[in-house]
């Protein structure tokens, strides 16, 4: 499908980034490679929208991953800034993000990468209508949404609680990449399914609801004909709580 580039004022973004912290962006997308280990797969392909170089169609360590919904609860202007946990409680999660150039893998710095979640109990902050019983109004607040700019290596961090679930969904985290005016990409991450049980089943913030409902395979975004499973985190052990990263490719 043939998709429209939305130009966002550069001199708007510097603006909001310098003078309130906060950055108002929006766009269409385009595609996203995601670069595993070699231990990953290696085969890559290349989607119908994209045309990586020939260096990116030939290097393992690169695999085209899908571009996926924005959902319902995403809004235009988050704050740039490394914790995004405002005081919510859950296991501690650092999303380790590194953004790289599709065709050759080269870090990208200066990309601004969007993320927002769900707290220990299914909720996103700033929208009514959440939880369980749909009776929760968190209009106005900002918890686990943020920003952060790549530096010259491509990466980026944020400091998290670990994603709760909500009916009809697995665990994932929403995410944008802007770059050069430009929204290249929106998509979700995924957690591995051990860690999923592990946290829902012994972790005092989210035990009391008990194991999600949707597995990663049965989940409608995540579905195998989707290709979620390319963007599963990898996750590690840290400290009290986890560490999971990706490399992500866009194309520029």
């Amino acid at each position: 499908m043939e998709k429209e580039q939305k130009k966002i004022s550069r001199r708007d973004l510097i603006k909001g980034m310098g003078a309130m912290g906060v950055l108002a962006m929006a766009g269409p997308l385009t595609s996203l490679v995601a670069c595993t280990s070699p231990t990953g797969n290696p085969s890559p392909s290349v989607s119908p929208s994209s045309s990586p170089s020939a260096s990116s169609s030939n290097n393992p360590d690169c695999v085209l991953a899908p571009e996926e919904t924005e959902g319902p609860y995403y809004i235009q202007a988050s704050k740039v800034r490394q914790d995004i946990t405002d005081g919510k409680t859950g296991v501690p999660f650092e999303l380790a993000l590194t953004i790289v150039n599709a065709g050759t893998c080269e870090p990208i710095a200066n990309a601004m990468v969007d993320v927002w979640h769900a707290d220990a109990d299914g909720v996103y902050s700033a929208y009514p209508g959440q939880g369980d019983s749909r009776n929760l109004d968190t209009t106005g607040q900002t918890f686990l949404r943020g920003i952060q700019v790549t530096a010259a290596d491509g990466k980026v961090t944020f400091k998290s609680i670990y994603p709760g679930w909500y009916r009809g969904r697995t665990t994932h985290i929403h995410f944008k990449v802007h770059f050069n005016n430009n929204t290249l990409i929106t998509s979700q991450l995924y957690l591995p399914e051990e860690i999923n049980s592990a946290v829902y089943g012994n972790a005092a913030a989210y035990k009391g609801r008990g194991q999600k409902d949707t597995p990663n395979a049965t989940d409608m975004v995540y579905l195998p004909a989707n290709l979620g499973e390319r963007t599963v985190l990898k996750v590690q052990k840290q400290g009290e709580g986890y560490l999971g990263s990706l490399v992500i490719g866009v194309a520029k």
